[in-house]
C-alpha cells in the first residue's frame, strides 16, 4: 500500500489509515496511484484552507475528537493561538499544520 498512515500512541498501539484509492486499486488488481505532494495533501484534506477544527480532523482521519485533543495537549499538534474556537469549544489547527501531521505519520514501505 502506498498512502497509509499510523495514528498509533505507542509503540503497541497502531491505528493504520489508508488512502481509499489505494485499498480500491489493490482490489482490482490495478497499480496503485503515485501521489506526490499537493495531490496527496489534497486527496486527504481536500484542498489548502486556513485552518480545520479538531472535529473535523477527526472525521478526515476517522478517529475520535478525544485523539486530536491529546496530541494538542501533549504539544504534538500545536493549535492557532488567540482565535475562536469552533462548534462545541474545537480547537483551530493550521493547514501547514495538518500537512506535517499527515507527513510525519506517513507509513514508510
Amino acid at each position: 500500500i502506498l498512502h497509509a498512515w499510523d495514528l498509533g500512541t505507542g509503540a503497541f498501539k497502531r491505528a493504520i489509515r489508508v488512502l481509499a484509492v489505494c485499498v480500491m486499486a489493490r482490489q482490482q488488481g490495478q497499480p496503485q496511484p503515485k501521489l506526490t505532494g499537493w495531490e496527496l495533501e489534497t486527496a486527504v484534506y481536500g484542498g489548502p484552507r486556513a485552518h480545520f477544527e479538531t472535529t473535523e480532523l477527526a472525521s478526515i482521519w476517522a478517529t475520535t475528537t478525544k485523539y486530536f485533543t491529546q496530541l494538542i495537549g501533549r504539544g504534538q499538534l500545536p493549535v492557532i493561538k488567540d482565535q475562536h474556537k469552533g462548534r462545541g469549544g474545537s480547537a483551530h489547527i493550521a493547514w501547514d499544520t495538518a500537512v506535517r501531521f499527515l507527513h510525519e505519520r506517513r507509513v514508510k514501505a
